[in-house]
This record gives structure tokens, C-alpha cells and sequence, in this order.
């Protein structure tokens, strides 16, 4: 056995080129897997702090947290030394110490928040009068932030010498922020402003807050920063400070991370094919030398189990050889990457070889199975391809199953990498290639038949290829794999871009959706129509509520229930894929195609101010309010006051033109409420419900006699008598408000309305029941269905805004307001962005869609997942390149004794130099088409069952393939004619003897 062992290790070193080109390759494929696990490392810390990042500062802060009323200087210093010492492990800057108290009235209707921190200079920036100078017990400076000013009295000590703005986004931000547009008086250091008199019993809220340190969470990982943030928080606790931590914040993009970068398994699998289809090929290439070889052994005595360690020899150490050193180097690169990106190098570079040993190793055993049954002398013609036709009916049983057991999704990623990832791309790029190599004889032959006989050098390259068709076959199809890996990496960018497009639209369907912020205060309420207008933007008015379908005595459904702009529809971009489902303006049509019910109610006059209504009866016990509907959408409530016989209500801004009075409330005043409970709860016995009687006479606004009427108004909870200068109104209260509207008597038809399927489902007739919480349930009548809608769950119901106001007022006043605004820009969408982001509209929460697909777009995990696509598009044309470039060098060597018999009888060295080069055309032209196909196979496949974005959620919409033709076209060519021009090179410098040279006979 030792002779066996001694000869092989001898044709290692005697011929190490052919055996290295085996090496080589096998180290080029083992690269990948190891990359891809550094690379999801890096990708996971560079997405966790991007994900962090993108959040506001209150959000990514630490705070440790007190509340109290004052507290002596001494005993502040010590809660100081206790918060510092224990933030100073989690903490990424300087820690600040500030002080908040609640809401507090300034006596006449105002309401302001009195705060301090330390170091007050460095984190305002001061617009009028100067920085507060001194703070004692009676009398403190202080600055204010925010509209207005509260009117205080001498006797508070508070003095306002400046306005300021805020420049330092962690100055009572987050939970601390009051955000509820009250002015903000803030004083400097907090052991003094803590000492104000006045405010003494006041209750107050004590905070040491700093940044989060990103730095040490990577370092530490999540888990153990958690950790070590636990201890923070017990140790905190002994001195009653709480610990407010962005804890599951930081759990959440840790784990979006891990489910992104384990869909990198897609291209270890992708690699796994490369080293297979490689070794096959470097195999194949030395078959004709190892089986000589093994004859001469046989000859001379060897038993077949010797010949047998000869072959396993000959095939394990190249692939043991390529393993070791594409885990080398791929440890290094793993390394370089880790340090570029600010993580431990070694440390790095050992998990992603540790993480990739499994894939890597599985890989080297199957190539050392494939190149040991390729040298094997046993192996025939007929043999390999009974076993290409069992491959490939093996993977399409496999690809069956896969199909069958589901897609995988973000959820399915959350614990372990899905083993489907790591099939998927072995299944259809092996298979793939295995069928083209398959038919890859039969085309040639067809074609090498109908060739004339006067071209004499493609009838050689094609006849000679026919004849033996082990090596171009095997080369056609990794061509056919590789090509189709280089295709899967194009489409698979371009599908996972189009999604985070479509992500964007789906979130924010036009260019900018505005939303009530923490002022409370709604977009029309913020700014006004002609604000938007001069910010260069088209309003759309949304309103949204929740309801609930009943489908049986038992179950139930909870839409979302939307009211949109019908004519906003038409602007959705890529509607097909964002909704997926009908036209936009037969959407339109349908939903704005129905009268709902009147606009009736008492018009207001223009600039009016004040509501007045004379009345008498029950008033001591009920609470009235009138409810407005301005012309922009909104609802106004009005608390209507008792004064001499009259209700008496002002409004905060002159009614502009269109505005009405639609509706009026009445409900139990809370003391007429907490009597009656009091009544029940402590006797155990049931009090009687609250009737009464109230008449009112006909409402007028201020401005002079105008024409008004109560005539139409009535309601559902009372017994109303209304004529034209009179209205009475017989109650009985049982908890709940009565609601008196106009157009009472008039009929109303069924909102139209279009839904998801499931909720489609539960109509009856046609028509859904949507109980909103008061009043009867909504009738609303499906005339169409949605796949899906923007901004929506699955479960949704889409009408008209103004008929679904105008149904809601009708059961609960001033739940059909508009709190929601789409925009569309005008001429320039920078401008309308800069707008936004200004004075008032800083006020909201505003959405851009542009901004929200760069944001997509430029999360680590996507440009991670471009890059390591990029990447393996890269080893896919290099080692295809090899594989072409070996073909032609192969054809040369154990054709020799074929090229010297037709030179022999006079055939021109130039034709035959012709002939290898187009047999290596043959192969490129059957290869690279089945390899394009092959690729769009895969990048449909993975975009079906794949459904994970490349931020690692799951895709709504769904992700649709997309197919990049510039990277199809550039790449593959690019890499067609990188190939052809090297083995135009090998062929040109082939047969350049000056005479025909005798073949190689026997070992030497």
C-alpha cells in the first residue's frame, strides 16, 4: 500500500498543473460560503446601526429616570453619582442631567411645562433676548421654547428673559418630550431650578439621559449589551431610578439582521454547485492520464483495492488542497471586512470559517466524490449519462417537495437558516446545467449534419466533439450553471430594488402622507390648505377608522376601514403591483359613483365667531357641544355654555365660507354621572337613567339676523321635534351621548365600498355591516375586491372620504374628521420635501415616499445582499472563463493523436487551430443561452418561495421578478467574448511546430 501512496504523491509532483488548475478551482467556490457568513456578519452590526440610526434621538437614548417633587442639592448629588456610575457601561457621550415637570396652568386658560438642564447654553440657540443668568428659590430666569407664552404672575418667581430653539436632539426628547405644543420654560442647571419655591410641591421628573453606544452593542452583541443593560437597571433600581432602555429596539433590528443575512445561504448553495460542476471538469480532464496510469498498476500486479486508493488519492488531496486554502483565504477576506467595518479582525474571520465549515465541508466531500468517480476506469459513456438522467429526475423529485412544503419567510428565518435555501439554487442550477449538457450532443450533431462539406474546420471541431462528448458536454453544462448564476445575481438585484419600490409606494402611496404628530394637533389643524398649496403640494384627505364584521355569533373581523380621495387612485405609482388587483379610475368610478347621503345642516356664516342658541329646560345636568364641519374636512366640536337663558359657544378662528353646523351632543355631566354611579355602586342598587327635556330656539352667529332652521334635524337616541325656529328634544341618558344631526329623515344609501376577499366573504347580499364603537352599524355595499390596498393590513375596507365622513358624523360626531393628508407634488419635489421638513409642518409626522425607498434601499442588508450577488457573479465568470479556457487545452492534449493523423494527411495546422476554437464556440453557443434561461428560472423560483425583502422582512407586495436586460446583456457578453477571446488565444498558439509532433504514448 505504501508503493500505491508513494506513486501517487509522485504524479502530484510530477505534473502539479493539471492537478492545481482542480485545486485552484475547488478554493475559487470554497471562497463564497465563507464570505457570505462574514458578510452577514458585517451586514448585521452595519444594519443594526443603521436601523438604530434612522430613529429619533429619544428613541436611541438611555435614561435613567425619577419622579418626585423637589429634592435637596445634596440628595441630587447623589442620585447623580448613582445614575453616572450606572449608565457609564452602557453610555456612547456625555451623560445629561435635566428635570421636567408636568403640565401646569397658568391660571387663565394656558398651560406651560417648567424644565432645566445642566450646561443650558450648549444645547439651545437662543432667537430673542438672552440666556438665563440665575435661578434661587424665589426667582428664577428661564428661556422658552415653543409657541407663545404663558401669562404668569409675580408671585410664580418665573422669569422669561429669551426664546430659544432646541439644538441638541437628546433635550427632552423621546418619552421625555411633553409634545404637546404648551411653551417650554427651561432654567439652567438643575440643583438650582429644582430649589424654586413655587413649584416646590410640584410633581417633576428627574432624567440623566445619554446615547446609546452602538460601538459596544456590536461588540458585546445585543445579548450581552441587554445584559449588561439589566445589571444597569437593578442597580438603578436600589435608589428609585428607573431605566428606560431602547431594549427591544435594539432586539428587533438585531433580529431583522440575523433573518436577512441567513438568505445569504442562497449563494453557499450557488457556491456548492460551482465547486461540484469545477470538479467534474478539472476531473474529467485528467481522466485519460489517471486511467493509463491504472492500467499500468493493474499490469504490474496492483489489486483493485490498491487501484482504488490510487484513485481516491489522485481525487481527495487537490479537493483538500482547494478547501484548505479558499477557507485561508476566504478567512482573510472575512478579517479585511470585519476590520474595514470596525469589528474584531481574528475574531471575525475565525466565526465565518466556524459558520461556513458545515456548507464547506459537505461541498469538498461531494467534489472529492465527483472527481473520484470521474478518474474512476469503471465509469463509461453510458454509465455517466444513466447518471445525469438519475440527477436530474432526483432534483426535479426534490424540487417538487420544495414547492410543496411552502415559501420561506421572514418568520420561518427568525431561529435557523431554512435548508431550502441552501437546495434551491443546487436544485435548478445543477439540474439546469446537467439538461443542457444533455441536450448539448444532440444539437451539435444536428448541426454538424447540416453543415456543408466545404467548411472543412467546423465539421472537424463538431465531429470530433460528437465522437467524444464526456469533456464538452461537462463544459457546456458548468458554462450553462455558471452563465446561469451571473443571470440569478442581475435579476435577483433588480427584483429585490423594484420591491423595496414597491415597499415605498405601499407605505406612501403618493409623494408624502402627513399624519398627526405629538403635538395632537391634526395636518389641517397644523397648517391650512394654502399652506400645503404654497409648500407646493396637492392634498388628498384621508380619514381612517376600525371596525368590526360579524360573521357568526362567535367570530369575527376587525378591517381597517379607509376613506380615500377617489381621485388620489390614479396617482398610485405601479398600482398593478402595489394593489395588484383592478383599474384605478374603475376603482374611482365605483366608489365615487353613489350619493351617500345629504349636506344638509345649518350653513355658518363667514367669519363668524360665536355660536348662540337661546334654550330652555334640563341644562344643569347635561353637557352640550355643537359640532362644525369646516370646508377642508375637519370636525370642530363646540361646547356649548349656559348663560342667561342662552348656549353660548366661541370658536378659536373665524368660520371660513362652507363651514356648517351639522350636529349637536348631548351627554351627562360629570357630576350628574359620578351621582348616579355613586348611587349604584355603593348601594348595589340600580339608580334611574337621566331624562329630561331641553328646547332650543334658532341658532345665530353674530354677524346680524340671518335665515337659519332646525327643520330636518333629528336622532336615533332621542325623541326630537324640530321646525323651522324651534327644536325639542326628549332625552333619556344611559351612559352613552345622544346625537341630534340634520338630514336625519332623510334616506341614506350603503357606502360602496371595495375589500379584501376574506372580508368580501362575510357580506350579506352584497352588504357589509361595519360596527364603528357608536350608532348603528355602517351599511356598506361591496362593489369590487382588492387583493390588497396601501397603507392597509389584510384586512381592509376602502371608501370614499366624504362618504365615509359623512357616515360616521352621523353616529358619533367627529370621528369622520380628516386627520390623514396624501400629498403629490407640484413642480419639485425638493421643494415640497424642504417644506416639509419646516416651521409648522415640523409639527407632524411626515412620510416621504422618495425618502423611505432610499431609505430601503440604502439599509446595509440590501447593499450586503448587491454586493455578495456581485460578488459571486464575479467567481461565476472567472471560473466559467477557466472552464472554457481548460476545454480547449484538454482538446489539444488527448487529441493529439487525432490532430497529428489529420495533419498527417495534409489538413493546414490553421484549420485545425480553427476547429478547436469552434468546438469551444459550440459549447458557448448551447451554454450560455440554457444558462440564461437557467438564471430566470432560479430568480422566479426564489422571488415565489423566497418571499424575504432585502431588509429582511417579509414583502408587501409581494416581490415580483424583475429582470434587468442591461445586466443580462452587458454581463453575459461580456463574459461570452472574455472566453472566446481566450481560447482564441490557447487555439492560435496551438499546432505552431514546424513539424507534426508524435503523440504522448504511455506515462511519459
Amino acid at each position: 500500500m505504501g508503493v500505491v501512496v508513494s506513486l501517487a504523491w509522485a504524479r502530484l509532483r510530477h505534473r502539479p498543473a493539471r492537478w492545481l488548475l482542480v485545486a485552484l478551482g475547488v478554493a475559487a467556490a470554497t471562497v463564497l460560503p465563507v464570505s457570505a457568513e462574514s458578510t452577514a456578519t458585517v451586514v448585521a452590526a452595519q444594519a443594526l446601526r443603521h436601523g438604530v440610526e434612522a430613529l429619533p434621538a429619544g428613541d436611541r437614548s438611555l435614561a435613567a429616570i425619577r419622579s418626585g417633587v423637589r429634592e435637596s442639592p445634596q440628595r441630587i448629588g447623589e442620585l447623580d453619582a448613582t445614575a453616572r456610575r450606572a449608565l457609564g457601561d452602557l453610555a456612547g457621550g456625555p451623560i445629561q442631567l435635566q428635570m421636567l415637570t408636568r403640565a401646569i396652568s397658568d391660571g387663565v386658560g394656558g398651560s406651560y411645562y417648567f424644565g432645566a438642564a445642566d450646561g443650558l447654553s450648549g444645547v439651545i440657540r437662543l432667537t430673542e433676548g438672552r440666556l438665563p443668568a440665575t435661578c434661587t428659590a424665589i426667582r428664577c430666569e428661564v428661556v422658552a421654547i415653543g409657541p407663545g407664552a404663558p401669562r404668569l404672575g409675580e408671585d410664580t418667581g418665573i422669569v422669561i428673559v429669551g426664546r430659544a430653539v432646541r439644538t441638541d436632539p437628546l433635550l427632552f426628547a423621546g418619552s421625555f418630550d411633553p409634545g404637546d405644543g404648551a411653551p417650554l420654560l427651561i432654567a439652567d442647571t438643575v440643583v438650582a431650578a429644582a430649589q424654586l419655591r413655587y413649584l416646590s410641591e410640584f410633581q417633576r421628573y428627574y432624567a440623566w439621559i445619554t446615547p446609546i453606544d452602538l460601538d459596544r452593542v456590536n461588540a458585546l452583541g445585543v445579548e450581552g449589551y441587554l445584559a449588561r443593560s439589566a445589571r444597569a437597571s437593578i442597580d438603578l433600581y436600589g435608589a428609585r431610578l428607573s431605566l428606560t432602555a431602547p431594549d427591544q429596539i435594539l432586539r428587533a433590528e438585531a433580529d431583522r439582521a440575523q433573518r436577512s443575512a441567513r438568505r445569504f445561504a442562497l449563494l453557499g448553495g450557488a457556491a456548492m454547485a460551482l465547486l461540484l460542476g469545477f470538479a467534474a471538469i478539472g476531473a474529467i480532464g485528467l481522466r485519460r492520464d489517471h486511467a493509463a496510469t491504472v492500467e499500468l498498476v493493474r499490469r504490474r500486479g496492483a489489486r483493485r483495492a490498491q487501484a482504488g486508493v490510487l484513485t481516491a488519492i489522485a481525487a481527495a488531496i487537490p479537493v483538500a488542497a482547494g478547501a484548505a486554502l479558499g477557507v485561508v483565504a476566504g478567512g482573510l477576506l472575512a478579517g479585511w471586512q470585519a476590520d474595514a467595518a470596525g469589528l474584531p479582525a481574528v475574531e471575525s474571520a475565525m466565526d465565518a470559517v466556524r459558520a461556513a465549515w458545515p456548507t464547506v465541508l459537505i461541498g469538498a466531500l461531494a467534489a472529492a466524490l465527483v472527481v473520484g468517480l470521474t478518474l474512476s476506469t469503471g465509469t463509461t459513456d453510458r454509465a455517466a449519462w444513466r447518471a445525469v438522467d438519475l440527477s436530474v429526475a432526483v432534483g426535479l423529485v426534490v424540487a417538487a417537495l420544495a414547492v410543496a412544503r411552502g415559501a420561506v419567510t421572514a418568520d420561518a428565518l427568525a431561529g435557523r437558516t431554512d435548508p431550502l435555501l441552501l437546495a434551491l439554487p443546487i436544485i435548478v442550477v445543477v439540474c439546469g446545467g446537467l439538461l443542457v449538457g444533455r441536450a448539448w450532443p444532440v444539437l451539435t450533431a444536428g448541426a454538424s449534419r447540416v453543415l456543408p462539406r466545404r467548411l472543412l474546420a467546423p465539421r472537424l471541431g463538431l465531429v470530433g466533439a460528437v465522437r467524444s462528448p464526456l469533456r464538452p458536454v461537462a463544459t457546456a453544462a458548468f458554462l450553462a450553471a455558471a452563465t446561469g448564476i451571473v443571470a440569478f445575481a442581475g435579476a435577483y438585484q433588480a427584483t429585490l430594488r423594484q420591491g423595496a419600490a414597491d415597499q415605498a409606494s405601499f407605505a406612501v402611496p403618493l409623494d408624502a402622507t402627513v399624519r398627526t404628530g405629538q403635538s395632537l394637533r391634526s395636518p389641517l389643524e397644523v397648517a391650512s390648505e394654502r399652506d400645503y398649496a404654497a409648500a407646493g403640494a396637492e392634498i388628498h384627505q384621508v380619514v381612517r377608522t376600525a371596525a368590526t364584521v360579524r360573521i357568526n355569533a362567535a367570530q369575527s373581523l376587525t378591517p381597517e376601514v379607509v376613506g380615500v380621495d377617489p381621485g388620489a387612485l390614479s396617482l398610485i405609482r405601479d398600482w398593478d403591483q402595489v394593489v395588484g388587483g383592478a383599474d384605478p379610475d374603475d376603482v374611482r368610478r365605483r366608489l365615487a359613483g353613489t350619493p351617500v347621503s345629504g349636506s344638509g345642516g345649518v350653513p355658518v356664516p363667514a367669519g363668524a365667531r360665536t355660536i348662540v342658541v337661546s334654550a330652555t329646560g334640563n341644562l344643569a345636568d347635561v353637557d352640550i357641544s355643537a359640532w362644525l364641519r369646516l370646508p377642508d374636512g375637519r370636525d370642530i366640536g363646540l361646547p356649548l355654555r349656559a348663560d342667561a337663558g342662552r348656549l353660548v359657544a366661541e370658536m378659536a378662528a373665524p368660520a371660513p365660507a362652507g363651514t356648517s353646523l351639522f350636529a349637536l351632543t348631548l351627554t351627562e355631566t360629570s357630576f350628574a354621572a359620578t351621582r348616579r354611579q355613586h348611587r349604584t355602586g355603593e348601594g348595589g342598587l340600580d339608580a334611574a337613567a337621566l331624562t329630561g327635556k331641553v328646547e332650543l330656539g334658532r341658532p345665530t352667529f353674530g354677524l346680524g339676523e340671518i335665515d337659519t332652521a332646525w327643520s330636518g334635524w333629528g336622532s336615533d337616541g332621542a325623541t326630537v321635534t324640530a321646525g323651522p325656529s324651534r327644536m325639542t328634544i326628549d332625552y333619556t341618558l344611559t351612559g352613552s351621548e345622544v346625537v341630534i344631526r340634520a338630514d336625519h329623515g332623510v334616506a341614506t344609501a350603503a357606502v360602496p365600498v371595495f375589500t379584501d376577499a376574506k372580508t368580501a366573504a362575510a357580506a350579506a347580499d352584497g352588504v357589509l355591516a361595519l360596527s364603528t364603537g357608536a350608532g348603528p352599524p355602517i351599511s356598506a355595499r361591496v362593489v369590487g375586491v382588492l387583493p390588497r390596498f396601501p397603507t392597509a393590513g389584510p384586512s381592509f375596507v376602502v371608501a370614499d372620504v366624504h362618504a365615509l365622513a359623512d357616515a360616521l358624523d352621523a353616529r358619533d360626531p367627529g370621528t369622520g374628521s380628516v386627520t390623514e393628508l396624501w400629498l403629490t407634488a407640484g413642480s419639485s419635489a425638493d421643494m415640497l420635501t424642504r417644506a416639509l421638513a419646516a416651521a409648522p409642518f415640523d409639527l407632524l409626522r411626515v412620510d416621504l415616499r422618495q425618502a423611505r425607498e432610499d431609505r430601503l434601499a440604502g439599509d446595509p442588508l440590501a447593499r450586503g445582499a448587491a454586493g455578495l450577488l456581485t460578488a459571486s457573479a464575479l467567481l461565476a465568470f472567472v471560473v466559467a472563463l477557466v472552464s472554457l479556457v481548460l476545454l480547449v487545452v484538454a482538446d489539444r492534449r488527448d487529441e493529439s493523436a487525432q490532430l497529428y493523423a489529420w495533419e498527417s494527411d495534409g489538413v493546414a495546422p490553421r484549420t485545425l487551430r480553427l476547429s478547436l476554437f469552434l468546438r469551444a464556440v459550440a459549447v458557448v453557443a448551447v451554454g450560455v443561452p440554457g444558462g440564461v434561461l437557467i438564471g430566470l428560472v432560479l430568480s422566479r423560483v426564489t422571488a415565489a418561495l423566497v418571499r424575504v425583502t432585502a431588509v429582511g422582512t417579509d414583502p408587501v407586495p409581494p416581490l415580483t421578478l424583475v429582470v434587468s436586460p442591461l445586466w443580462t446583456v452587458v454581463a453575459v457578453g461580456a463574459g461570452i467574448a472574455a472566453g472566446l477571446v481566450a481560447c482564441a488565444a490557447v487555439a492560435g498558439a496551438a499546432l505552431r511546430e514546424r513539424l507534426p509532433s508524435r503523440p504522448e504514448e504511455g506515462l511519459a
